[in-house]
């Protein structure tokens, strides 16, 4: 057996004859003597889980748990049964793939392995930073130029021989540019070390969610935050998609700006003037719904003088909503942990003398529960929902588990709105009907059902010339389009109305909705504005429905024409 000074003899010795050894081709390799077991180590490659590794750790694991980038992970024995460190070496393994090596050891060991393996990574560490910044700048590049062109999703599909930049501009993906796979990769890792709200480490073969705000990174021009998702690819690829939240300057600020018309503006300010009663806005991922909540809160906020409070639960918060205080709900690892995270901010919320409430998204029976207990204790609620239309918002909360008596009570769910938002035609290169028929574009099937949908359209309107987009464009375009607009329905549901949807009488209550509350569902809606030339049919059947009228559609647009003109 060797005594201490004996060992530490020994391994010094064994260090000075690998650091002999060492090469630039292969991975460098030293002897260290576990103090525990007196068994050696061949320690391969440099400490990744230190300071600026590509695993990188913190310093509490860091004296119990040590990977290198031989495909080694190196374990206190004393803390075997330490959940702590038993979950950090999982992770670890997860991360560096089936062919790595586990191995227990004494905890001086462990130490010794950081100095000894970490020591040589200093330059490395250093390099790697300006890599990093470097890489960081060059994202900030793309996003700029993502803002120039108006985007709102910037989409970095990274695979083993290829990566591609797109922009989802007004709606449609453009591809923008390519890059090798190295390069990407070491972005996408860039832009995770950018983020002031995310996961503690980095995981390439997870799912993950990141935020960028301009609190701590200079975003370019008009960008308030980043929100990035980071996806897994098969054949180790890997896939973000950064959402762009703009400031607000230079956008529109008010529901007409956004494309709401007159009639609609009415129906809004008559939800937001009830005092209690929860109005939710659905629609898909990318539909508008928070930039509608930030209009709608701000008129209310102005019209009562800032005399009211008004308090936000969002998940995080995407747009800064003027004289609110918005609470974020901290990145949480699980579904379970969001959820509880979630459940607890609204608790928060109902707790912090609220005037008005606006929760972020209606995720799941807790969210709604609560929604549900502001609106009875005498608050008004707003909220965003997932779902395809006004009427399948009650069908979503009786789906949750929401108890019918609450569901279908209008003064509890007292505002009903759902939205999309559709492209609009350049007016100065914008194609008409007739034109687009004779030039082949139009399919026989798409034509038959926009001359029914004329057929169930007022003889004032239905004369109105079509138009459609020019794919050419123009210098004052993109492809022919200028923007998005929202097209939407408004349900201000009466008690005869929630009672048809408690019976599941969907067509009456749709009946009852288009005669008796004079509604309008988002295809006539969308309609409307093709006949006024501002959108394409085409457009409309992608985004919102198919030309299918139905009977009510006829008599709701007569009556809409006013409002529309």
């Amino acid at each position: 057996m060797f005594s201490k000074k004996d060992k530490s003899e020994n391994l010094n010795q064994s260090l000075v004859e690998v650091k002999n050894k060492h090469s630039d081709t292969v991975l460098s390799r030293r002897e260290v003597v576990d103090t525990l077991s007196q068994t050696s180590h061949d320690v391969m490659g440099v400490v990744l889980t230190g300071p600026g590794g590509d695993l990188e750790i913190n310093n509490e694991m860091r004296i119990h748990v040590v990977a290198t980038s031989g495909q080694q992970i190196f374990y206190s024995e004393r803390e075997r049964n330490n959940p702590k460190v038993q979950t950090q070496v999982q992770e670890l393994k997860m991360r560096m793939g089936d062919d790595v090596r586990v191995i227990a050891v004494d905890g001086s060991t462990i130490s010794e392995i950081n100095r000894v393996a970490g020591a040589s990574n200093t330059q490395e560490v250093k390099k790697k930073t300006t890599d990093t910044s470097r890489m960081q700048r060059e994202l900030l590049g793309i996003v700029g130029n993502a803002a120039q062109m108006n985007a709102s999703d910037i989409h970095m599909i990274v695979n083993q021989d290829k990566a591609i930049i797109k922009f989802r501009v007004d709606g449609v993906l453009r591809e923008t540019g390519e890059s090798q796979p190295s390069h990407a990769f070491e972005m996408l890792q860039a832009a995770f070390a950018m983020a002031d709200e995310s996961d503690a480490s980095y995981q390439m073969k997870s799912y993950q969610g990141a935020r960028i705000s301009s609190l701590k990174t200079q975003l370019p021009a008009g960008i308030q935050s980043l929100r990035l998702q980071f996806n897994p690819l098969s054949n180790d690829g890997r896939y973000l998609i950064i959402r762009l939240l703009y400031s607000g300057e230079g956008k529109p600020t008010n529901l007409a700006q956004l494309g709401y018309n007159p009639k609609q503006v009415a129906q809004i300010k008559t939800m937001s003037a009830r005092p209690v009663g929860i109005n939710v806005i659905s629609g898909p991922t990318g539909s508008g719904k928070s930039t509608t909540l930030k209009a709608v809160l701000e008129a209310m906020i102005e019209k009562r003088k800032g005399e009211i409070n008004t308090i936000t639960i969002e998940d995080p918060p995407e747009y800064v909503i003027n004289d609110a205080q918005q609470m974020p709900v901290t990145n949480a690892a699980t579904r379970e942990e969001r959820s509880a995270a979630f459940t607890g901010a609204i608790n928060a919320g109902l707790r912090s003398d609220p005037d008005v409430i606006m929760i972020g998204e209606i995720r799941d029976r807790a969210s709604a529960d609560l929604a549900v207990e502001g609106a009875l204790s005498g608050h008004p609620i707003f909220a965003s929902l997932h779902a395809n239309t006004a009427m399948d918002i009650l069908s979503r909360l009786r789906d949750m588990g929401i108890e019918d008596f609450k569901v279908f009570d209008h003064t509890v769910f007292s505002g009903l709105l759902g939205q999309r938002l559709v492209r609009k035609l350049c007016p100065h290169c914008r194609i008409s009907y007739k034109e687009a028929i004779a030039q082949g574009r139009i399919d026989p099937l798409f034509d038959e059902r926009l001359n029914n949908m004329l057929e169930n359209t007022p003889e004032e309107l239905s004369k109105n010339p079509i138009y459609v987009s020019n794919p050419k464009g123009c210098p004052n375009c993109s492809k022919g389009y200028q923007g998005r607009s929202v097209i939407s329905e408004i349900i201000l549901p009466d008690e005869q109305f929630m009672k048809l949807m408690s019976r599941n009488e969907k067509g009456e209550a749709r009946a009852y909705w288009f005669k008796e509350l004079e509604g309008l569902d988002m295809l006539g809606a969308a309609w409307m504005r093709a006949l006024n030339g501002e959108m394409s049919p085409e457009d409309i059947e992608h985004t919102v429905a198919l030309l299918s009228p139905t009977p009510e559609h006829k008599d709701a647009l007569k009556r809409w024409i006013p409002e529309t003109q």
